[in-house]
């Protein structure tokens, strides 16, 4: 039998109240007037270039990655662990947007079945009805038992172990691609900057 998981308060909110919040919030954040007003401040901290630049690279990665909403989140525990820059690293999670997200599932599938010989359509299509599932199964609250039913099921584990796992080696590559160009980049823009303002001498 499924157990429902309460909130801190007591109450057991539906998961969709918690999700249009979550996305009212991190619309909010990534909004590109909210962005370069960020951008500018982080350009003109005082902290080294190369902290600045790991930030935003360790955000590009992470917006990248599939966290499901949670790249912001961790970018800041990133950020206290490894004494990169906090600020440039939520900034560069923002490279994840509703824009963006379809390129990135498309690059990230194509380059999965590159190296696996899997047909990238059908990695998307399985990879986005896995999603849909596992969405499925938390509908109306947090409730083990669609999960546990789920997870018994002998084709969802097909599917992980032929679309996920091809999936998630082909996003790492292009997470790879394009944290480290952003790291150079970064770190290129930041000196240049500081050196037109005369913060360098």
């Amino acid at each position: 039998m499924g157990r429902k998981v309460k909130s801190v308060g007591g109450d057991l909110l539906p998961i969709a109240s918690h999700k249009r919040e979550l996305r009212r919030i991190v619309v909010n954040y990534l909004h590109p007037g909210n962005i370069k007003k960020r951008l500018v401040q982080v350009l003109g901290m005082g902290e080294p270039p190369e902290r600045i630049a790991m930030g935003l690279a360790v955000g590009v990665f992470l917006g990248v990655f599939p966290t499901f909403y949670i790249g912001i989140p961790l970018a800041a525990i990133g950020a206290r662990l490894f004494k990169f820059n906090m600020a440039s690293a939520i900034a560069g999670s923002a490279i994840s947007s509703p824009l963006t997200s379809p390129f990135i599932i498309v690059a990230s599938a194509a380059l999965g079945g590159a190296l696996t010989g899997a047909d990238w359509v059908v990695i998307i299509e399985q990879y986005q009805e896995l999603i849909k599932d596992l969405g499925a199964t938390f509908k109306g609250g947090l409730d083990l038992g669609p999960l546990a039913a789920l997870l018994r099921k002998q084709e969802f584990w097909l599917t992980v172990k032929t679309t996920v796992l091809a999936y998630l080696a082909g996003n790492l590559i292009l997470c790879v691609l394009t944290a480290v160009p952003a790291y150079f980049v970064t770190k290129q823009a930041v000196i240049g900057y500081r050196r037109r303002r005369g913060a360098l001498v």
